[in-house]
């Protein structure tokens, strides 16, 4: 992810496509470049986008497969 956004009247950061992001005024926009940068500056991470997540599951290839069906019914 390339940037994050947070509110100066909260302590949330957000990904950019968060719909809580978008109902951000302009003049209360904060843009972080990393996550990291967000995190020391005390931002929490948003629970609804989970933007601490998607870092994450971007280092993981993504391969599909077969579920396995529950033997438990």
């Amino acid at each position: 992810m390339g940037y994050y956004i947070a509110n100066k009247n909260s302590d949330v950061f957000h990904c950019p496509d968060c719909k809580r992001a978008k109902k951000i005024k302009t003049d209360n926009v904060i843009v972080f470049e990393s996550m990291l940068e967000a995190v020391n500056r005390n931002f929490t991470p948003c629970k609804l986008c989970r933007p601490d997540r998607v870092e994450e599951y971007d280092l993981i290839p993504y391969a599909p497969h077969e579920r396995k069906r529950s033997r438990y019914q």
